[in-house]
Order: C-alpha cells, then structure tokens, then sequence
C-alpha cells in the first residue's frame, strides 16, 4: 500500500473554463452538457446562468444551502431574513424556498442530507410556485461567494492569488 501526502497545490487538479476554452470545444463539436458550480440564493451566478442558458449548457449548483457545516460554507443562507420570511408566508422551510427558487430558474442542485425527513422535504418542492414578487426579491439579495478559494491559493501552486483562482474576478 502506498501513502500520499499530496497538497493541493502540487496537482492542477482544478481546471477553469475559459471563453477560448469552450470556443475550442465547440469548434470539435464537442459538446459541453453542463457546468458545476457553487450557487444559492446568495451567489446566483447570473451572468454565468445567462451564459448557459444561451448556449445550451445545463447549469449544475452545488452548496444551494450554503454548505453549513463546511470547511467553506456558512449558514448565512438559511439564516437570511427574506427567505425566511417568504418561507413563513408560503408555510415552507427556508431550504424549500432555495431548491424550489433554483428549480424555477433552470438550474439543477446537488443537495445533501442524511435526514429522511429532510430528503422528503427536498422533494416536496414541486406542487407549488414561487410569485414574481418573491422570484424577485429572491433575486435581487446582496450577492457574495461561499467558498473563498483560500485553500486552494499557493505561491507553489497553479493559483498563486485569489484573482488567479477566480479569473480575477473576486
């Protein structure tokens, strides 16, 4: 058996999707089905989602909680007083008024729990609507990122600065 120790920055185990990137593939019509990235009500990723649906390309969103519990995530996203309050008003759960909002926006999410109750709650997104209004005000909340980028930072590393990361858009 064989140990490793590797650290993030001695693999360029990440790699970003460039505009030349996807020209490229589309110019081998190779066809580029989805894209995975962190989205919530509090990082909506709305150029990105344009980007997409444009294109034909299925917009994937991990963390749509906001990953509480994470090395990275926060439960700002549960916490957030407009989605509680459109929660209360729909007689939902702040993370059916999140899967139920992505769902209605085209995007599909990875969600996880252990919880039965929960994993029933998840699914108990699809006979009801959001309005416009709520759609909107869901929308229309301060945007930040969940996941910083800071593990993968390093000056031996592929990023050696958080604007390398994110194609310096911080």
């Amino acid at each position: 058996m064989v140990e490793a120790n590797l650290k993030f920055d001695m693999v360029p185990f990440l790699y970003k999707w460039n505009e030349s990137d996807l020209c490229l593939h589309y110019s081998h019509s190779i066809a580029i089905f989805f894209c995975k990235v962190e989205f919530n009500p509090l990082w909506n990723q709305k150029k990105l989602r344009e980007y997409c649906k444009a294109n034909g390309v299925l917009l994937i969103g991990y963390s749509p909680l906001g990953a509480s519990g994470t090395l990275w995530g926060s439960s700002r996203v549960l916490e957030n007083e407009v989605l509680k309050e459109i929660a209360e008003a729909k007689g939902k759960t702040v993370a059916q008024i999140c899967l139920k909002w992505a769902f209605e926006e085209g995007v599909g999410v990875i969600v996880k729990s252990f919880n039965v109750e929960r994993m029933k709650q998840n699914l108990e997104i699809l006979d009801w609507s959001l309005s416009e209004e709520e759609r909107k005000r869901i929308g229309d909340l301060p945007q930040s990122r969940g996941c910083t980028g800071e593990p993968f930072v390093s000056e031996n590393g592929t990023f050696k600065t958080i604007k390398d990361f994110w194609d310096g858009e911080v």
